[in-house]
């Protein structure tokens, strides 16, 4: 093969994970939607986000504010980079952006509760920490998704 002489490939992060999400989904049956790929991508950028606004903001702002404030700084980081990659098709923009951010960190309040209850719930239950810890964040990530094509990136 040459190297290509004019433009750019349009094999990029969001083909990739377009792609990856196809095939999770055909090898699950359909289970997984083909979508949960690059937002589950995103919610792990999302993860290095928080954590960075926290660690910087601890010696500042004390942990509750650092926690609340990295929290927050995620879900707009998250909301802001599925708007542009998962949701290109869909992306919003003006009022509906502010809107969808709104209502996207409601969800994701929402996930956070689901999250916290499973996993307390079932670590109560005697099962191990990973387990309990995988369960909570799983039943989250599913309800932030489901609940965000539901709401936010709705088909017009």
């Amino acid at each position: 093969f040459r190297s290509r002489q004019i433009g750019e490939s349009k094999f990029g992060l969001r083909t990739g994970l377009e792609l990856l999400g196809l095939v999770v989904s055909r090898l699950s049956g359909g289970i997984i939607a083909p979508r949960f790929v690059p937002y589950a991508f995103v919610g792990t950028i999302g993860l290095f986000v928080h954590f960075a606004v926290l660690r910087s903001m601890l010696p500042i702002l004390g942990f509750e504010r650092s926690q609340a404030l990295a929290t927050l700084v995620a879900m707009l980081a998250n909301f802001t980079i599925n708007n542009r990659l998962t949701y290109s098709d869909m992306r919003l923009g003006g009022f509906a952006a502010i809107r969808g951010a709104a209502i996207f960190c409601l969800i994701g309040t929402t996930g956070f509760i689901a999250n916290i209850g499973l996993a307390t719930l079932l670590y109560g239950a005697g099962h191990r920490w990973w387990l309990a810890g995988a369960a909570g964040a799983l039943i989250g990530a599913a309800w932030n998704f489901s609940m965000s094509n539901r709401l936010v990136w709705r088909q017009r």
